[in-house]
C-alpha cells in the first residue's frame, strides 16, 4: 500500500453494511460529500458477517461483477466489492490475507481516516493494514439482538476502544456505545436529508384528500405488513420499493406495489401521497433503528403514520404513532383536517432543515479534524 501524500486532502475508506448501488443512506451520503471537496475515497460494500445463504452469496458474486473495483456514476468514488468470508475465527487467516490481497489491488494507502459502520473482526484487520490517521466508528444497529457472529460483540468493544470517534445514529445506539465504552465520549450522526426537494413534494391539501396511503424503501420482514393490509381494505395504499429476498409473507391483496425510484426522482414520486406510513414489527433488533427515510417524511411535510418504531417517541410533535393498531390508524386519519396546523407543519419543518445532509456533514467533518480523541 502507498504513503498518504502530504497534502491538504485525505484519503478516506468506508466501510459500509450496506451497498452502493441500493437504498440511499448516510454512508452514500458522506462519501460523495467528501469526494465533492476533493478528497480520494474508497467505498467497501457490505462484506459477509454470518454464513451466507445462497441469495446472499449470489449477490456478492454479482456485485463484484458488477462494480470489479470501479467507480461511482460520477466517477469521484471508487467502489469495491471484496469477496471476504465471515468474520469468525476459523478463517480469522485467510481473510488477513484476503483483506490485505484487496487493498493493495485497490491502491488503498496507509493513513487518511478511515469510517466504519461494520465492527467485527475484519474491520479491525482493516485497521490494523491501514494505520488511519483518524478511526470512525458509527453505530447504526442494536447488535447485541442481531444475528450475527458471536465474535462481532468482542470486536466491537474492540473498535470503540481503538476509534478517535464513536459516534451513532439513534438514541438506542447512543445509550448502547455509553455502555460498550464507558468513560468515552459518544457523538450523535442520525441519518440526514436533502431537505428543499423533499418539501416540494408537499401539496397542501394532503389533510383534506387523505386517500392514498405511501411507503417508500426495502419491503421485508421488518414491515407490519398486516396492518398495511387492513389499511388496503379503506384507502389506497401504495409501495414504492424492491421486495426484500427474506420475506417470506406474501404482499397483502390491495396495495399497490410500483419500483424503487432512484434517491434524485424519490420526492417528486411522493408528490401524489397524501400519508406517508413507517409500520414495523416492535423487536428488539428494531430498537436502535432510526429508518435513513424518516427525516425525508419529515422534510416532505406530510402526515406521518408510525408504528413500531420506539426511535420515533422522540418525535410525538411531528408525527402519529398508533401502536400498530388499526382503529388508531383509522381514527388519526379521519381527525388530520383538525390534527394538520400550522404549528405541527413547523415542527416538521423545523426538524427537516437540521437534519440537512449539508449541516450533518459539516459536524461530522469537524469532528474527524479535531486534534484531540475523545
Amino acid at each position: 500500500m502507498q504513503n498518504q501524500k502530504a497534502s491538504g486532502k485525505q484519503s478516506i475508506l468506508i466501510l459500509s453494511n450496506v451497498d452502493w448501488e441500493g437504498l440511499w443512506y448516510q454512508k452514500q451520503e458522506i462519501a460523495c460529500r467528501f469526494a465533492q471537496e476533493g478528497h480520494s475515497v474508497w467505498y467497501i460494500n457490505r462484506t459477509l458477517q454470518r454464513w451466507p445463504r445462497w441469495h446472499h452469496l449470489k449477490s456478492r458474486i454479482r456485485l463484484r461483477r458488477v462494480h470489479d473495483e470501479g467507480r461511482s456514476s460520477n466517477g469521484a468514488i471508487r467502489i469495491l466489492s471484496p469477496l471476504w468470508l465471515p468474520p469468525v475465527p476459523a478463517f480469522r487467516l485467510v481473510n488477513r490475507w484476503l483483506i490485505r490481497r484487496s487493498l493493495a489491488k485497490a491502491g488503498i494507502p496507509s493513513g487518511g481516516w478511515l469510517v466504519t459502520y461494520v465492527p467485527t473482526q475484519n474491520t479491525l484487520d482493516v485497521v490494523t493494514l491501514v494505520k488511519p490517521n483518524r478511526l470512525a466508528y458509527v453505530c447504526v444497529h442494536n447488535y447485541d439482538a442481531a444475528p450475527v457472529v458471536r465474535d462481532l460483540l468482542r470486536a466491537e468493544r474492540e473498535l470503540c476502544h481503538q476509534a478517535d470517534l464513536i459516534l451513532a445514529d439513534s438514541a438506542f445506539n447512543f445509550r448502547r456505545l455509553e455502555r460498550l465504552a464507558p468513560g468515552r465520549t459518544v457523538y450523535k450522526l442520525p441519518p440526514g436529508v436533502d431537505a428543499l426537494p423533499f418539501s416540494q413534494a408537499y401539496r397542501g391539501d394532503e389533510a383534506i384528500r387523505r386517500q392514498n396511503m405511501v411507503y417508500f424503501g426495502s419491503i421485508g420482514p421488518h414491515l407490519d405488513l398486516l396492518l398495511y393490509g387492513e389499511m388496503a381494505r379503506h384507502l389506497k395504499v401504495t409501495f414504492i420499493g424492491t421486495i426484500s429476498s427474506d420475506l417470506r409473507e406474501p404482499i397483502p391483496d390491495g396495495i399497490e406495489l410500483r419500483p424503487a425510484v432512484v434517491h434524485n426522482r424519490l420526492a417528486e414520486a411522493l408528490v401524489d401521497a397524501d400519508m406517508l406510513a413507517l409500520f414495523y414489527r416492535p423487536t428488539a433488533y428494531m430498537d436502535g433503528v432510526l429508518p435513513a427515510k424518516f427525516f425525508e417524511c419529515l422534510a416532505t411535510q406530510k402526515p406521518i403514520l408510525v408504528s413500531g418504531l420506539a426511535e420515533a417517541t422522540n418525535f410525538a410533535n411531528e408525527i402519529y404513532d398508533v401502536g400498530g393498531s388499526a382503529p388508531r390508524t383509522l381514527e388519526a386519519i379521519r381527525n388530520l383536517p383538525q390534527y394538520e396546523t400550522s404549528e405541527r407543519l413547523q415542527f416538521r419543518r423545523r426538524v427537516a432543515e437540521e437534519a440537512d445532509w449539508a449541516v450533518r456533514f459539516a459536524a461530522f467533518r469537524d469532528l474527524l479534524n479535531s486534534e484531540f480523541r475523545s
